[in-house]
């Protein structure tokens, strides 16, 4: 009998603590992990998971737009089923970006657009190195964030766009082998606002909307961005993953609660308890 309510009390507690983790993340309008085989990012497509719309294949080597960077190359995976990652977010999965030179590589989007005409958009990503990930037009009109020549930037390109100096915080400078996970925030109008967030790998990922950013931009587009882009850089390596888009702060921060560890360690409890009356 004890063995038969440890049994059922850890699978209890299992479901209860898959369930917390599952509604800590919320929902997305695009997910991005490069949950992928192979090194070539050519025609790749995530599937769909837990109803979120995805992207179509990407096209790798794309022709880029006016005024970029280099020229044109190709993005490669690092297919060692290995993320970047961050001590306070939900496990990342799949492999990541993870190229040596110059490239360029877009994919259409499915089922929304960042509308800069209205709208209010949050993005997220884990960077090393140098990259961009960016949304675009047909026109090649592209807004964005990352990490260009050891500054973090936000904002419309080509064009004025805002940059931190190397010193982002009091927390530290920035550094090509530190990961760091961004958030962008976007306020889509007649003067789109743009806002980042810069967080280290030691630093504590914020539960809710922090009231400052370190950094700013305002710039005017009424453009739909259909694509989404992968800019990497011929001087510093660059590394790329969990890129998400979603329209509030807690969309593409999956932070564990609290309870879903306590649920966890319950559950772990419960598994050594029914193993050991085995």
């Amino acid at each position: 009998m004890y063995k038969h309510v440890s049994k059922v009390l850890a699978a209890l507690l299992v479901a209860g603590a898959l369930s917390i983790a599952a509604d800590a993340r919320a929902e997305l309008l695009m997910y991005e992990p490069f949950d992928y085989s192979g090194s070539n990012l050519e025609g790749q497509k995530g599937t769909s998971e837990s109803g979120l719309e995805t992207v179509s294949g990407w096209d790798d080597n794309a022709t880029q737009p006016a005024n970029a960077w280099g020229a044109a190359g190709t993005v490669t995976l690092s297919d060692d089923d290995t993320s970047l990652s961050h001590f306070d977010l939900l496990g990342p999965k799949g492999d990541r970006i993870n190229d040596t030179g110059t490239g360029y590589a877009t994919q259409g989007l499915s089922g929304f657009s960042v509308d800069l005409g209205s709208g209010t958009y949050y993005m997220s990503a884990l960077f090393k190195g140098e990259a961009m990930v960016q949304f675009c037009s047909s026109l090649h009109t592209r807004t964005g964030f990352g990490i260009s020549d050891g500054e973090f930037t936000v904002g419309m390109y080509p064009g004025i766009c805002a940059a931190a100096s190397a010193t982002y915080s009091d927390d530290g400078e920035y550094s090509d082998t530190e990961t760091y996970f961004l958030v962008a925030k976007l306020i889509a109008g007649s003067e789109d606002s743009w806002d980042l967030k810069v967080y280290d790998s030691s630093m504590s990922i914020d539960r809710s909307e922090p009231g400052s950013f370190d950094l700013t931009h305002a710039d005017t587009s009424n453009v739909d961005q259909t694509y989404l882009a992968l800019g990497l850089f011929d001087s510093v390596a660059g590394q790329v993953d969990e890129i998400r888009v979603g329209e509030t702060w807690a969309d593409v921060t999956p932070i564990p609660e609290p309870s879903t560890f306590v649920l966890m360690a319950m559950a772990l409890l419960g598994m050594l308890v029914w193993r050991w009356r085995k």
